[in-house]
């Protein structure tokens, strides 16, 4: 089920995803940072 078919708010859908972006944004930089030494 959809959570806002689940009868979540739209807020805290919002809320939800920008967490989830900011756990993938930081897992992103770090692989590339760990990239970029081993090309070092």
């Amino acid at each position: 089920m959809h959570l806002l078919e689940g009868g979540m708010s739209l807020r805290h859908i919002q809320v939800l995803l920008s967490k989830t972006t900011e756990i993938c944004t930081h897992v992103a930089n770090t692989d590339m940072n760990f990239m970029k030494n081993l090309l070092d």
